[in-house]
């Protein structure tokens, strides 16, 4: 495969996606701090643990990606307006209820995964494998968020996309095997 030079439209347009994976990152990172902040109700402490544990973790990978994004010879968006218009997660009302706050975290851990699997393809056909990697991981970390959030549903009212049900049937398929998921 023909190597795509760095200075072209479709590596100009990766680059805009992998700034995109950042604000998305960000917009969900702060969803998860505002929920952990604001909920209270059944199951506090261990929704609030969860919720920070989450927004902690991707605020840690919103950091690398942005020094990522800086070797591409970019500026990462530095602001909280530069994040709001290259995010592709749109902002909603808040939510208060338990429900409204899983339901709204998986619609947007679902933008976000679908957002970074269009800009991994992009960076395969790029070869670029570090970013890539990156796209990799946070598709993974992004997958096993949704099935925390889906599994601390009260009810059935909150339903994992089809998408993470596979990978959470896989997963408990390798555990039925003996083989170990972490």
């Amino acid at each position: 495969m023909e190597k795509i030079p760095k200075r072209s439209k479709v590596y100009d347009q990766y680059t805009k996606m992998c700034v995109t994976h950042l604000a998305n990152l960000y917009a969900l990172a702060i969803r998860l701090q505002g929920y952990h902040w604001n909920y209270t109700g059944p199951y506090f402490y261990s929704l609030h643990k969860l919720f920070e544990d989450r927004y902690k973790q991707i605020f840690k990978d919103i950091d690398r990606f942005a020094e990522r994004i800086r070797t591409f010879g970019c500026y990462a968006p530095g602001s909280v307006y530069q994040m709001y218009k290259r995010s592709n997660a749109t902002d909603r009302a808040q939510a208060l209820d338990l429900n409204g706050m899983l339901e709204d975290l998986l619609t947007t851990c679902e933008i976000v995964r679908s957002h970074a699997q269009e800009t991994l393809r992009l960076g395969v056909q790029l070869d670029d494998e570090v970013t890539v990697d990156m796209l990799t991981e946070s598709i993974e970390k992004l997958d096993h968020s949704t099935y925390l959030i889906s599994s601390s549903a009260p009810s059935k009212a909150v339903d994992m996309p089809e998408s993470i049900l596979q990978i959470v049937r896989t997963q408990e398929d390798m555990s039925d095997n003996g083989a170990s998921t972490h």
